[in-house]
């Protein structure tokens, strides 16, 4: 994870937007507030950071900063969460709640399908991103 300034994000950089959810940057925009004078940054990204999610425009200060994920902190998040959809699918088979156990397991299924999509994305349209780079940079503590 780095920090980085807004209006430095590239196609391809996710991060946590202000509303919570990860978002998956598709677009940088330079903005003018013409009342105030400052300069403000659109961004158009990927909700939770999947390319076939809904698209959605926020605006940030220029100058204001986020953390960007690296692609295996995103990777190392939605295995978990996958991880989680299977034991709560064997927990409902466990307790003979076949109803749930389809649900539970096309759940994983759906996390795992969500992160192929946004590796074929990045191989496809993120490389100058630092998710997708490979770069490596810690962020001062």
């Amino acid at each position: 994870m780095i920090e980085k300034r807004r209006d430095e994000l590239k196609p391809g950089d996710v991060f946590a937007s202000s509303h919570g959810y990860d978002l998956l940057v598709t677009k940088v925009q330079d903005t003018a507030e013409v009342r105030t004078d400052e300069r403000h940054v659109g961004i158009v990204g990927h909700l939770h950071a999947d390319p076939a999610g809904s698209l959605r425009y926020e605006r940030y200060e220029a100058g204001s900063t986020v953390q960007v994920y690296a692609l295996d902190e995103i990777v190392a998040t939605r295995t978990e969460r996958a991880e989680q959809w299977i034991r709560f699918g064997r927990l409902s088979n466990q307790e003979g709640r076949l109803d749930r156990v389809e649900e539970r397991f096309a759940g994983a299924a759906s996390v795992l399908a969500s992160l192929a999509r946004l590796a074929q994305w990045g191989r496809e349209s993120g490389g100058e991103s630092y998710t997708f780079s490979g770069k490596r940079t810690l962020v001062a503590s």
